[in-house]
């Protein structure tokens, strides 16, 4: 069935740029139960779809349409599947590459709808010469490509999590930053705009959606700049709660906020998608998640998460770790805490049964570890093991479909849990 946008959610991301072609990622989830599901794809003049994967190509009546293959052609409601497409960008590849459309059976074109954004402003600091303003930003259905108009009185120095347009004479925009370019119905993002009242009273604009006939014409762009916590606050506020939000101090940039923080950091995540070929830390920080946020690793070969010795007494929770060879790695890491998280599709795209590798955690001399509430859950080998440890607590870890038939030059060493030397 043709799926309209009120039974599906389609959020699409840019991974990879290669000049000649791009790696487009799908991120698809029912809003109800729907089988036999397809949608219409809208590519640029030039472009076309190269390889896919998960997923199928068909052409009908001079269109081009996205269905599922055998595994996930039904989804149940709730259910999430991705699909990945490697599309050519022909004579065009001089250029950005330009956002696919997609088109729902309530569709009348292609049109970027840009009518069901809710704002809502709230002004969270206010010292004398300038204030901080938060505003929540909410797609009631799919906005492709959105804008916001208003006018201000004042100067914006800085602004977090979206880019912005400076019209001249008190008018401005804002557009869409990096996998915020379009929104999937009911998600929210929180652009953090630093605004220069030279003593007068703050105030929260009012937002308009912008004409879907209007040209974007980006006139003196404000560039998004990394600064701390203590620039941005009152001189007069010293409270500094050594929070790095991912999504609007670094935009979505996991592995820049990560290298950002410092021992006893929170590092925040939204709830968004994060793709990475491996990160590292190095410090004894919080990562924490939320919601809906993932850790993607896009088949890495390494692990998706990589903790040194420097991370003793870091926490991770409150996240998904998937699509990799490993999921958490760590070798001395003393103290550490890992929290309500899910642990999923590891080793399966590439066998690798020597080492330690096709495995949702590996942590070798792992003193004081905390492995809390979490799932894990297709594995190829092994899902948790842990070596060389005194003195670690494991509790309400449920683990399941691990290949037990793994061989290894190790007996035995394919497990559910594994412990050796502990």
């Amino acid at each position: 069935m043709l799926v309209n946008s009120n039974t599906f959610n389609i959020k699409s991301t840019i991974t990879d740029d290669w000049g000649g072609s791009h790696r487009l990622v799908l991120d698809l989830e029912a809003l109800s139960s729907v089988e036999d599901w397809k949608f219409e794809i809208s590519l640029p003049n030039n472009y076309q779809i190269d390889q896919i994967y998960s997923g199928q190509v068909t052409q009908e009546g001079g269109k081009t349409y996205i269905s599922g293959v055998n595994w996930n052609e039904s989804l149940n409601q709730g259910d999430n599947t991705e699909i990945v497409l490697i599309i050519d960008e022909g004579n065009s590849s001089a250029q950005d590459p330009i956002a696919t459309q997609f088109i729902f059976a309530d569709s009348t074109n292609s049109t970027p709808i840009n009518s069901n954004l809710i704002t809502n402003s709230q002004i969270v600091e206010d010292w004398y010469g300038g204030y901080k303003l938060e505003v929540e930003i909410t797609a009631e259905s799919q906005a492709n490509d959105w804008r916001l108009n208003f006018d201000l009185p004042y100067d914006i120095s800085a602004i977090y999590g979206a880019e912005l347009i400076n019209h001249g004479n008190g008018s401005y925009s804002i557009d869409g930053l990096n996998n915020q370019v379009n929104l999937y119905q009911g998600q929210s993002i929180k652009p953090i705009f630093i605004i220069q009242d030279g003593g007068n009273q703050a105030i929260a604009p009012s937002f308009s959606n912008l004409n879907t006939e209007t040209p974007k014409t980006v006139v003196n762009k404000v560039e998004n700049e990394v600064i701390t916590t203590d620039e941005i606050i009152s001189p007069d506020n010293n409270n500094n709660d050594n929070i790095i939000n991912v999504d609007y101090e670094f935009g979505g940039n996991l592995e820049s906020a990560i290298a950002a923080a410092n021992d006893g950091d929170i590092v925040q995540l939204g709830g968004n998608i994060y793709y990475t070929d491996g990160i590292t830390i190095d410090k004894d920080i919080t990562l924490q998640g939320q919601t809906g946020s993932v850790i993607n690793g896009r088949n890495t070969l390494k692990p998706i998460v990589n903790l040194s010795s420097g991370a003793s007494g870091a926490t991770i929770q409150n996240l998904e770790i998937t699509n990799g060879d490993t999921g958490i790695y760590g070798y001395s890491v003393f103290d550490l805490t890992l929290q309500n998280l899910n642990i999923n599709n590891i080793g399966l795209n590439k066998t690798i049964r020597d080492g330690q590798n096709n495995t949702g955690i590996v942590l070798n001399r792992a003193n004081g570890l905390k492995l809390l509430d979490s799932s894990i859950s297709d594995v190829s080998r092994k899902g948790v093991g842990v070596n060389d440890t005194d003195g670690a607590l494991i509790s309400g870890l449920s683990i399941q479909n691990v290949n037990l038939t793994a061989q290894h030059s190790q007996s035995f060493d394919a497990a559910g849990i594994k412990f050796f030397n502990t």
